[in-house]
């Protein structure tokens, strides 16, 4: 008398593991809490677009890509502007530059077309071209460029 229930609770207590080993393989993989891959499964759509703009510490790599771009083109970086704007609540932060330079249409035409393909979360959002002589080899340009990144979470 005493045998027999205790069988009967063994036998229920493995069928209820069988059913949540089950449901766990039917889940997929187990995901410690902030790996990549748990974020990754646990993301919205807002969520993934953040993503994918790099976060505020990285600027000065940012940066350093774009006095790299100009150097290879033959271009200095003078007087350069810089001005970080953050809207209250948003999660990105818009970095903008402005450059003024001087040198050959193709120098210049060579400078942002580098810059844009190194620095995927920038823009160029303006850009004047000034000739002294319409023989003038040389130009005058104002360029300035829009940097987004992630802030993580709203301020």
């Amino acid at each position: 008398s005493t045998w027999w229930p205790a069988h009967r609770r063994a036998d229920d207590a493995q069928a209820q593991v069988a059913e949540l080993r089950a449901r766990l393989r039917a889940a997929g993989p187990v995901l410690a809490p902030g790996t990549p891959e748990a974020l990754a499964r646990d993301a919205t759509p807002l969520d993934t677009f953040h993503a994918w703009f790099p976060p505020t510490s990285s600027l000065p790599e940012w940066i350093g890509r774009l006095h790299t771009a100009a150097r290879r083109n033959g271009l200095a970086l003078d007087a350069s502007q810089y001005r970080l704007q953050v809207t209250r609540g948003a999660r990105l932060a818009r970095y903008e530059i402005t450059l003024p330079m001087r040198g050959t249409y193709p120098q210049l035409r060579g400078f942002v077309a580098e810059a844009l393909a190194k620095i995927p979360a920038a823009a160029l959002e303006e850009a004047q071209f000034k000739r002294d002589a319409v023989a003038a080899p040389g130009l005058e340009a104002q360029l300035r460029f829009a940097l987004y990144l992630d802030l993580g979470t709203a301020p």
